[in-house]
């Protein structure tokens, strides 16, 4: 009897060890994945960080040539302005040089202050940059709102009709500037013309 007692002692003894045994086992498991998590949420943390560094080194050298094409081109048009006689004898040429860089130098301009205005209203109001108010002139984004249609048909009118305007401008005035000097003839003309259209638009 003692025998088949100390059997029996010894029996509860190793499920109890193998009972903790398993508890330990399964604690370690546990850990294990734990920290695998924690790892895999710190790899996500570093690689948001990396990317959003990346995106502002991109907005950086972005805006730096932006900046660096406007330098360029305002040289450019003092350039022009200063030593028009030794590029050309043609007042015309020189003065339609002119406008078309300051013209590319408005574009570049707008361009870069509507990108940080939108930027600048998605961060004030929290919203999505589609939702923001403002648009690029170079973009075409789909607005939600509605569009009256005759304020459409005068701004599409007005876009068409004013380089038309300018030629037609230009056609009348050519046979008096032709009698002034030969050299404000048609060609620099209706170059002029289209860059000053472009600009005001």
């Amino acid at each position: 009897m003692l025998h088949q007692g100390s059997n029996d002692d010894t029996e509860d003894v190793s499920l109890f060890d193998a009972e903790e045994e398993e508890t330990t086992d399964r604690e370690r498991k546990e850990r294990k994945e734990r920290k695998e998590r924690k790892e895999r949420k710190e790899r996500k943390k570093e690689r948001k960080k990396e990317r959003k560094k990346e995106r502002k080194k991109e907005r950086k050298e972005k805006k730096e040539r932006k900046k660096e094409r406007k330098k360029e081109r305002k040289r450019n048009a003092t350039v022009v302005y200063l030593l028009y006689e030794l590029f050309s004898s043609s007042f015309i040429t020189c003065l339609v040089t002119m406008i078309f860089l300051f013209s590319c130098d408005f574009w570049a301009v707008k361009n870069v202050t509507v990108n940080s205005w939108l930027v600048y209203i998605g961060r004030s109001t929290s919203m999505n940059m589609e939702k923001a108010i403002g648009c690029l002139s170079s973009e075409r984004h789909l607005h939600k709102s509605k569009i009256v249609t005759p304020e459409s048909r005068i701004f599409w009118l007005g876009l068409t009709a004013c380089p038309l305007l300018w030629v037609i401008f230009s056609q009348s005035l050519e046979p008096a500037l032709d009698s002034v000097s030969p050299l404000l003839s048609a060609p620099p003309m209706l170059m002029l013309c289209l860059s000053l259209s472009l600009n005001n638009k």
